[in-house]
């Protein structure tokens, strides 16, 4: 079961959750994602152990397209330290890529917190538009002139 947390108030006032993937036993979620073959993606989220919980009770596994990523943990302070992850080149499929979160370690309703998920795609560099297009007009130039 997901558990929504508070996290703060924003500078204007607004009440900003997080999920906790632990309330009552290990679980997970997942969403479906429209992404397109041959683009590359970069993933970001934040995680956070819970406050005052040990590491073996905060682990959280990120995937994409059922591929481990890799297993965040830690052992929870006196209040929420939110660290940045970032995985890169995530390969895009036509159709829906698949990303999930789950909760590892103990499964006793103590679990780790993520918050701030990001997905987005790579730009891919001006110079490689360049160079795409040169080589295509110079085929084009040597087919004309044979």
């Amino acid at each position: 079961m997901l558990s929504l947390n508070a996290k703060t108030f924003d500078p204007i006032g607004l009440l900003r959750l997080f999920v906790e993937l632990d309330s009552t036993l290990n679980s997970a979620m997942t969403q479906n994602i429209a992404t397109t073959a041959g683009t590359l993606y970069t993933l970001m989220f934040d995680y956070s152990p819970r406050i005052c919980i040990v590491s073996n009770s905060n682990g959280i596994s990120a995937y994409w397209n059922g591929t481990l990523l890799g297993n965040v943990t830690g052992t929870g302070r006196t209040e929420n330290i939110w660290i940045t992850y970032t995985f890169s080149n995530l390969a895009g499929i036509n159709g829906l890529s698949v990303l999930k979160f789950e909760a590892t370690g103990i499964s006793n309703s103590f679990g780790g917190n993520i918050d701030d998920v990001r997905l987005n795609a790579v730009p891919v560099p001006a110079a490689g538009w360049l160079f795409g297009s040169a080589l295509g007009l110079f085929s084009f130039a040597r087919r004309r002139s044979i």
